[in-house]
């Protein structure tokens, strides 16, 4: 088996500006892309001064999801743990959004919008089955119950009779 690890994330962040209404930008959209990446580093310590020759490097390619630079974690045959550098990038986009309009992007087009006929159905004929099966119980107790009375009566009224 073999597993990789993402690494790298690629944030854009979609923004508006609106000078009549507001002054400055709006963020109207977030978007993150994670990527698995073998950085290439020339040193054996890494800080935010380290050029990354696969990441900020001048001439540097776009970090994209490729399987000949996956960084992979299968376990190395010394013993060593591996190195892993976590980089991430951050592009700005404008956009012509509106920031009312922000929201659209995950309310339109849901599939879960539509109504479920089967699932309505399936709950009234659930309903009605335990509507039925409440009212036999109750015909059956209210005429076992009548009955009794319709009989105490019959034989008290026999007794009154012939005294």
């Amino acid at each position: 088996d073999e597993y990789y690890l993402y690494n790298h994330l690629k944030f854009t962040i979609s923004y508006r500006e609106d000078p009549p209404q507001f002054d400055g930008v709006r963020i109207t959209g977030f978007d993150v892309h994670p990527v698995s990446i073998e950085h290439k580093v020339e040193t054996d310590t890494v800080t935010s001064a380290t050029k990354i020759s696969t990441c900020n490097a001048d001439g540097a390619l776009e970090v994209v999801n490729d399987p000949a630079t996956y960084l992979s974690l299968r376990s190395s045959t010394s013993g060593e743990p591996h190195k892993v550098v976590y980089s991430y990038e951050v592009q700005w986009e404008k956009s012509d959004v509106e920031w009312t309009d922000r929201w659209d992007v995950y309310l339109v087009g849901s599939p879960d919008d539509d109504i479920h006929y089967f699932a309505i159905v399936n709950s009234l004929m659930i309903v009605l089955f335990l509507f039925g099966a409440v009212a036999t119980i109750m015909i059956r107790t209210l005429r076992k119950d009548i009955a009794g009375y319709n009989e105490m009566q019959t034989i008290e009224e026999a007794q009154e009779e012939t005294g």
